[in-house]
């Protein structure tokens, strides 16, 4: 009994022993209170930036758009990025004097994994490009903080295979992603500003701004990809066997696609469409809310919206209601009865179009006596609208609404078809015979 006693006190004394050296050492206290010193210290140097530059990096960032993002970003991580610095800056420091600070690099390095994969989820909006490019990059400084970057990176390269003149291996492809990844995200950057800066611009026509962020989007993005591709070592020629292939596939398979594609652009260039624009092609009718490089969306005013091919928009017969200007004619019939005063009827008309805030008074509505029919005095009122995008049918209902309450107030008759039958005298004789069996 007193052996096993003896034994766990032994146990008890190595453990304390340990804990003594390696935790509550005085090195590793050290290391500690510099820690939570460059903490507190990151902390205050924020508050104290914040306090100055608050009001001043509030201006800039109202004055200089394209700044407002990344100056909030610095504003909002300022503690995490003073928190590593310092961190960094005390280890390379005691480096110099032989002093080994492990404890204040790991945590330089883990705060420093954290600030990369914070501000890559806010810059980056597509989660799985920011979180591969955060981890690599995490990853890189991890491995150079401990001194072991070289080395992986030689184990990583040694496991290869060849494909045709191309060395493939898992550095390679993580080095792909990654450069493939960056330029992308920077080339997106570049086109969705370039994009923001054009719907702004008062002096291009909406076809040309299309045109212009299409084409500028394109080849910032074709750009990118050489970069990627050189960055990476690979000879360019090699596509030129796959550039044929290309060329035979959109001869062949991709016709369609092509020829949309080079529709898009005759419609771009010369602007006989334009977002905004309300067209008719076949049965469909709506307005024109987006020109795409292989069709163009039109939405129905029931909610409704077509995806039309360019092709069909070129070569087709299409009815553009807006294409010189915005003014739509409204046509509506109306009919009275013959003991109508027709001078009275045309002025009561007249008087519930111009009621309408819809109508437009220049062109004025005008009404006309369209003829004299079976049952009716037919009248036809002709107005103009300059604002065909909140369709037809609640005008015209609106001005029927009116016509109808003032065609009662004034004793207007709205006639109903009426037919009047003549007997002949046999068939009277006959029918009355008939009776009065």
């Amino acid at each position: 009994m007193m052996l096993g006693v003896d034994k766990i006190l032994g146990i008890y004394e190595n453990v304390k022993g340990w804990f003594v050296k390696n935790v509550f050492s005085f090195q590793v206290l050290v290391e500690l209170g510099v820690i939570v010193g460059a903490y507190i210290s990151s902390f205050l140097l924020t508050v104290v930036i914040r306090k100055a530059l608050g009001k001043t990096v509030l201006r800039i960032r109202r004055k200089y758009k394209y700044l407002s993002i990344p100056l909030k970003l610095i504003m909002d991580h300022l503690t995490g990025i003073f928190f590593p610095v310092i961190l960094f800056a005390v280890s390379v420091s005691a480096g110099l004097f032989d002093y080994n600070t492990y404890m204040i690099k790991t945590v330089a390095v883990l705060a420093a994994v954290l600030l990369i994969v914070d501000v890559a989820s806010h810059l980056i909006e597509n989660k799985l490009l920011s979180k591969f490019i955060s981890y690599t990059i995490s990853a890189v400084i991890a491995l150079r903080a401990f001194d072991v970057y070289e080395d992986v990176v030689k184990f990583l390269d040694s496991v290869s295979f060849e494909l045709g003149e191309v060395r493939l291996s898992p550095y390679f492809v993580i080095k792909g992603l990654f450069v493939f990844g960056i330029v992308i995200w920077i080339a997106s950057l570049m086109a969705s500003g370039l994009t923001k800066k054009l719907k702004r611009s008062e002096t291009l026509t909406p076809s040309l701004k299309v045109l212009t962020g299409k084409t500028f989007s394109l080849t910032i993005y074709f750009i990118a990809v050489i970069i990627g591709l050189n960055q990476l070592g690979i000879n360019l020629t090699a596509f030129a066997v796959f550039g044929g292939a290309v060329g035979v596939g959109i001869g062949f398979g991709l016709q369609k696609v092509f020829s949309n594609l080079v529709s898009g652009f005759i419609i771009l260039m010369d602007s006989s469409i334009r977002p905004g624009d309300i067209i008719q092609l076949d049965d469909k009718f709506g307005t024109v809310s987006h020109l795409g490089g292989r069709y163009i969306s039109v939405t129905a005013w029931d909610g409704t919206e077509h995806l039309i091919p360019n092709e069909d928009i070129v070569t087709g017969r299409v009815i553009n209601w807006t294409h010189s200007n915005r003014n739509i004619l409204v046509i509506l019939d109306y009919g009275v009865s013959y003991n109508s005063d027709v001078h009275k009827v045309k002025e009561l008309i007249l008087k519930a179009a111009g009621e309408s805030p819809r109508v437009s008074k220049t062109p004025a509505p005008s009404c006309a006596l369209k003829g004299f029919g079976d049952n009716s005095v037919d009248f036809v009122l002709f107005c103009w609208i300059s604002d065909p995008e909140n369709g037809m049918m609640g005008l015209k209902s609106e001005i029927n609404f009116r016509v109808w309450d003032l065609f009662k107030e004034h004793n207007i008759e709205i006639p109903f078809p009426q037919r009047d039958i003549h007997i002949k005298s046999d068939v009277r004789e006959k029918i009355a015979g008939k009776t009065e069996i």
